[in-house]
């Protein structure tokens, strides 16, 4: 429904600056001359889509049958007095103001030509949708309240290229630091990776790629739970986005050819 009125809004936003619903007596005038002064006397526009002034006209014409042509414009027609609260408040808040230049008007044309649905239908799907936006609601405020907490508690935003070049001076002052990325694990190896296209081709080459390895042992318990979902390439091929928090630190890479030092996140908490 939500597609079918936009679609109608978006098609109705012409006939709203010309709309063609007169109800004035002008249009059984046969005379075009007398037609025209008809409805001027009226206050109704008139559109002559036998020579359209610009495109938008044009485009009105196009969506007006042949016998309609050079009609005028009235206001458009009250809403059926049957029309019940929930289907009002429905097209209320699934028609776009910025497809309108008359909110009313589309609004008016959406209970119309959904009147013979059922209202109550309409009431069940306005509170699912209300609580899908509530919960959607709930967890952007969580997401915010966590970054709040998290910079009070003097973690601080690194980017990747940050890192990548500062990370043994920010490992050595054990620095805090707050990173997105999305989360990649081969093996026993967990790395957080810039972006999910990056995991995708570390995947297929069998390496690390450019992503920055991180210690999850220490993690909180939620974090470790969502990593063994978003560590499945079956199930995450582009692995996990994701905020981390935690402390820069050192940690030795051991491979078939030897180890090495490398700066890498002890991850604490994320989400």
């Amino acid at each position: 429904m939500r597609r079918i009125v936009r679609v109608a809004c978006g098609v109705l936003l012409a006939s709203l600056t010309h709309p063609v619903h007169a109800q004035t007596g002008c249009e059984t005038i046969q005379d075009q001359q007398s037609r025209n002064a008809c409805f001027a006397r009226a206050g109704v526009p008139v559109v002559d889509c036998a020579r359209p002034r610009d495109a938008e006209e044009a485009a009105f014409c196009r969506t007006v049958p042949n016998n309609s042509a050079n009609r005028g414009a009235g206001a458009p027609p009250p809403s059926p007095a049957s029309v019940s609260d929930p289907l009002r408040q429905w097209c209320t808040e699934h028609t776009d103001p910025a497809t309108c230049s008359d909110l009313n008007y589309c609004i008016n044309y959406c209970i119309q030509h959904s009147v013979g649905r059922d209202p109550a239908a309409l009431t069940q799907q306005l509170q699912r949708e209300h609580e899908a936006k509530k919960q959607q609601q709930e967890a952007q405020a969580a997401t915010a309240a966590k970054l709040s907490n998290a910079q009070q508690q003097g973690y601080q935003p690194i980017t990747f290229d940050d890192f990548k070049l500062d990370g043994k001076k920010l490992a050595a002052s054990g620095a805090k630091v707050m990173m997105q990325g999305f989360y990649q694990k081969r093996g026993d190896i967990e790395l957080l990776q810039p972006t999910g296209v990056a995991v995708a081709v570390a995947r297929s080459r069998g390496d690390d790629g450019n992503g920055i390895n991180l210690l999850t042992d220490d993690a909180s318990r939620d974090v470790r739970k969502g990593l063994l979902r978003c560590g499945d390439p079956m199930i995450a091929p582009l692995g996990c986005q994701m905020t981390i928090i935690g402390h820069a630190s050192m940690c030795t890479m051991t491979t078939l050819v030897g180890s090495k030092d490398l700066p890498c996140v002890a991850v604490e908490d994320g989400w």
